[in-house]
């Protein structure tokens, strides 16, 4: 089976939580069949490669920026490619910007599924949910959303956690407490990228309140931050930004305990790369990932602080939650499941 993955990022280099899904799932849809992943942002050359044993088409002999491709510009790059359809028995496309290609695949007679890991309410979207042979969703946050806009109710495929390299630095603490300021195990960790629906300077102070009067400290760090986006000074906030792979894993590994505040995230698989670095994560009620974790894991955004004080004021909440989030099934979960799912 010839088998088309078209998503705007590519499986290295990408811009956040779809790159890590399609390098953590493509590995095993070769198992199906020929594989070859069309993209347009991210490391891979703009000349087919091979990387996990499967090709990696990148778009065009320009980079397109974050910025363009929020503008929905990669659906235009990568509409200029639709032949490649028609050299495919299956189509798997991923939102919104692999919408033309769930339409070309209508019309050309091919098979196509269509996974939503977020929806940005446009026509090409639903023309691509309407067309497809099958539509899969991250969460039943998200099933609930696509079937209020759409005829048709997508099918629920739960991620699994993704595959982590192992990084040098937990194992050296001179290295790691020099690159943070602190010695491990005395901060709160925020890990996520600075958009709206992330979180909020509110959330933030909120949460810096309380690691305070622990006496401990607060880091945010990902994709887009900087200290004049927080716009908080203080000596118990450090602000990272986008951080190399080995220094997240070392983050997550040596943090007191993750917070993942999200106003409004359709899943979200940082909480489960927290999990499986030995890191208790709570998380926000209005995440996707909140429905695979145990309840005592979750609550309101605006409330999560809240949660936190309790944690850091009892000294087994911490480990007995990290023991309940690694027993949960989404952490026996495996990429080939995902895989099985999808292909069924």
């Amino acid at each position: 089976m010839r088998i088309l993955s078209v998503a705007w990022e590519c499986p290295y280099g990408g811009y956040g939580g779809l790159s890590t899904f399609i390098r953590n799932l493509n590995p095993y849809l070769v198992e199906k069949g020929d594989l070859v992943h069309l993209c347009v942002y991210g490391d891979a050359p703009p000349h087919p490669v091979k990387i996990d044993n499967y090709t990696v088409f990148r778009c065009g002999e320009t980079r397109i920026s974050k910025e363009l491709t929020v503008r929905f510009l990669t659906a235009f790059e990568i509409v200029k490619h639709l032949h490649m359809v028609y050299d495919s028995d299956l189509v798997i496309g991923h939102d919104v910007h692999a919408a033309p290609m769930i339409l070309s695949a209508y019309e050309a007679g091919r098979r196509s599924i269509l996974y939503l890991h977020t929806l940005f309410y446009t026509g090409l979207e639903f023309d691509g949910i309407r067309h497809a042979d099958k539509v899969f969703v991250n969460s039943k946050l998200m099933s609930q959303i696509v079937s209020q806009f759409s005829a048709r109710q997508p099918q629920v495929v739960y991620p699994a956690p993704p595959n982590l390299g192992k990084g040098s630095l937990p194992d050296n603490i001179e290295i790691f407490s020099k690159l943070v300021g602190f010695s491990r195990d005395r901060y709160v960790l925020i890990f996520t990228r600075n958009q709206p629906n992330k979180w909020s300077e509110e959330i933030i102070r909120n949460i810096l309140n309380v690691v305070k009067k622990r006496k401990m400290y607060l880091i945010v760090a990902g994709m887009g931050f900087t200290p004049e986006t927080i716009k908080i000074k203080d000596d118990h906030l450090k602000v990272l930004g986008n951080v190399m792979e080995d220094l997240k894993i070392a983050l997550m590994a040596n943090a007191k305990i993750g917070v993942y505040p999200s106003l409004f995230e359709p899943f979200g698989l940082v909480p489960l790369e927290f999990i499986s670095l030995h890191t208790p994560v709570i998380v926000s009620k209005r995440a996707g990932v909140s429905e695979v974790l145990p309840p005592e894991a979750s609550e309101e955004p605006e409330k999560i602080h809240e949660l936190l004080d309790s944690i850091l004021g009892d000294k087994k909440a911490s480990e007995e939650l990290l023991n309940k989030e690694r027993e949960s099934w989404i952490m026996r979960r495996s990429w080939r499941d995902v895989a099985e799912e999808i292909m069924r």
